[in-house]
């Protein structure tokens, strides 16, 4: 393939049957910028991304995952499962965001959002006292 040549570029990125059109976009962009940088003249191809549904694993799947790692990577995988927190909050909880009375959770907020409460379930709440206390902080997000 000769990059300096953009109808062989086309030709190429069209050849590929086994990528989906979102790939061949990527392709296309990278291109783009390539030609733009060495001044090469092109129109590039159209290509309209093919949308699918994400895979949801089944909650069994889920369970045996947890069940399978070690307890501090368990613990951090139920929170993400059962609360649906970013990674970058379970990181930031500390001792006192748990209310154990209620059976709630609290987190700090990321990325300009809001803080948040979540309702958790006793498993949860056991699996997470079941870490040592030696800070402020779980032990399931100290490496």
């Amino acid at each position: 393939m000769d990059l300096f040549n953009p109808e062989d570029v086309k030709k190429n990125i069209a050849a590929h049957e086994k990528w989906g059109n979102g790939h061949k976009l990527i392709a296309v962009h990278a291109y783009n910028g390539l030609a733009q940088m060495l001044k090469i003249s092109w129109t590039p191809p159209t290509y309209i991304n093919d949308k699918s549904l994400p895979f949801i694993p089944l909650e069994k799947e889920i369970d045996a995952l947890v069940s399978g790692c070690s307890k501090k990577i368990a613990v951090s995988l139920q929170l993400l499962k059962e609360t649906g927190m970013r990674i970058g909050e379970v990181w930031k909880l500390r001792w006192t965001d748990l209310d154990e009375e209620n059976g709630t959770i609290r987190t700090k907020a990321e990325k300009h959002g809001n803080p948040r409460m979540f309702k958790v379930s006793p498993r949860l709440i056991g699996m997470l006292n079941s870490l040592p206390k030696k800070n402020n902080t779980y032990s399931a997000t100290q490496t």
